[in-house]
């Protein structure tokens, strides 16, 4: 169905976990997507959704009208996880918290995503490392694998440890320091803070290494570093974005197509979220972005538009239909998607009687 579609074009799939037994014992699932009632029950899951129970519950109910994370951590499978989140507003609503009928939840394993982006391919310097952090309170949690061969999430230590490099990272975001890191290493330290999550990218490299050649290592060091939070910051953007948000994402036109739905196309001008007026540029939407062609597209703007409304009686040219008609110049309808920028309408007719014509 479309929620399964939707997970497996997102990354939201993985394989099930146990042996596959011919008995009634649950598989566990570690990836997957679910709609949710406001009560956090879910609605209708894929395959491989793990329980909307705990932690994940209670963060549904208390984000309530607005997207939330269920911060990363480790997952059935032994693995780093993160759950996004998005609310479902009820159609015409002025997306209040009042106006929620649901949410978009999906749950996927990170970390082939993830960590591969604090790797600067072609690095000469030996002892570089980025970090995820995570402030804990008294303690800070490392989670992501470390140059030791520690993997995500085995190592946490006190804040309050003395000249902690990753304490530093944490509490003066942005600033260049010599601290030990978790071997009780010196070490050339930098931190950045996150915006849409509670971690805390730091790099570091040895200051015997990081020393040498001064000017141009430091340069370096701030240009890598710059370059793996874009990267880090666009991926967990781009999950968040096209994982959860099943409203603002792009409906796949071809599969509903295909399997029999009314596809019906609008612009939804509206005062509150939406000024587009044309319905060209709509049309042409559908064929560029949705996968539609020309046809499909022109037949849901109009016979498809007036049957998602119950009207029957209009958007198709035939003995005993309503004549509300829209006249083109152009030599084929297809130049309504191929010229979205022109204003092709000629004239109009409303109930058989001439509304506007050029």
């Amino acid at each position: 169905n479309l929620l399964v579609a939707s997970a497996e074009r997102s990354g939201f799939t993985a394989p099930l976990l146990g042996a596959d037994i011919n008995a009634n014992v649950e598989r566990i699932g570690v990836a997957g997507m679910a709609i949710v009632d406001n009560d956090a029950k879910v609605l209708v899951a894929t395959p491989g959704m793990p329980p909307v129970e705990g932690d994940l519950a209670a963060i549904i109910l208390a984000n309530r009208g607005k997207r939330a994370l269920y911060d990363m951590h480790i997952g059935a499978g032994g693995r780093a996880t993160m759950g996004f989140l998005s609310p479902i507003f009820a159609l015409q609503s002025d997306g209040a918290p009042s106006d929620q009928i649901g949410m978009a939840v999906g749950v996927k394993e990170v970390g082939d995503e993830l960590y591969p982006l604090l790797e600067q391919p072609g690095a000469v310097n030996t002892s570089a490392e980025a970090v995820i952090l995570r402030d804990a309170g008294a303690s800070i949690d490392y989670l992501s694998p470390l140059i030791d061969g520690s993997a995500p999430f085995s190592r946490a230590l006190a804040h309050d440890t003395p000249e902690l490099a990753a304490a530093f990272a944490i509490d003066k975001p942005g600033g260049f320091a010599l601290r030990r890191d978790y071997q009780n290493v010196e070490v050339l330290t930098i931190g950045r803070a996150f915006t849409a999550v509670p971690w805390t990218l730091m790099y570091k490299i040895d200051s015997t290494e990081a020393l040498a050649e001064t000017d141009s290592r430091l340069a370096t060091m701030l240009t890598v570093f710059l370059l793996i939070i874009a990267a880090v910051a666009t991926a967990l953007i781009a999950a968040w974005r096209h994982g959860t948000s099943l409203r603002s994402s792009q409906a796949p036109g071809p599969m509903l197509w295909d399997a029999g739905c009314t596809v019906a196309l609008a612009t939804d001008c509206n005062p509150g979220t939406s000024y587009l007026e044309s319905m060209g540029l709509v049309i042409s939407l559908a064929v560029v972005q949705m996968g539609l062609t020309a046809n499909q597209a022109l037949w849901a703007a109009t016979r498809g538009g007036a049957l998602s409304l119950g009207l029957p009686d209009r958007g198709l040219l035939a003995p005993g239909q309503r004549a509300d008609l829209a006249i083109i110049d152009a030599p084929t309808p297809t130049h309504i998607p191929y010229r979205p920028a022109t204003n092709l309408v000629w004239g109009t007719i409303q109930c058989g009687q001439w509304a506007h014509r050029s």
